[in-house]
């Protein structure tokens, strides 16, 4: 439970809370919550440390589809939403589509040529592992 002594390595607490040292040993702490101060603990799932101002850091709400990710994360958990270039957030794009890194890209292939800092996804060169092995069945 929150406060009790606990496992680094186990990280033994709770739903709600982890595992964290502090001046009396390892003890489970509470997860922070949106509009909670961060600076001394860890936002919970679904939520980033707004650090903008350090001694006032808070947690946040990750951004979802359509919101700007110029000043929070997108939200990579269900969904895995990425910061595309439009500096919005929302689902990797398909083959053809303007990027700026790999990640933007469902095939995971962005070109990007020399001196440019936009290119375009592309089709990936081999399946991905899990969709290779499964397709093929072998371990």
């Amino acid at each position: 439970a929150v406060g009790q002594t606990c496992d680094m390595t186990l990280q033994n607490c709770v739903t709600g809370a982890y595992c964290v040292t502090g001046m009396n040993g390892p003890a489970c702490a509470a997860y922070k919550n949106n509009g909670e101060s961060c600076t001394m603990g860890v936002c919970n799932t679904n939520l980033f440390c707004d650090n903008t101002v350090p001694a006032m850091a808070v947690c946040k709400p990750l951004g979802k589809t359509g919101e700007s990710c110029m000043t929070a994360p997108c939200d990579t958990t269900g969904t895995k939403l990425v910061c595309l270039p439009s500096k919005t957030c929302g689902s990797p794009q398909d083959d053809g589509a303007a990027c700026a890194s790999s990640n933007q890209c469902k095939s995971t292939t962005c070109t990007i040529p020399a001196g440019m800092m936009m290119g375009t996804c592309q089709p990936s060169k081999l399946p991905p592992k899990l969709l290779r092995d499964d397709v093929c069945g072998t371990p």
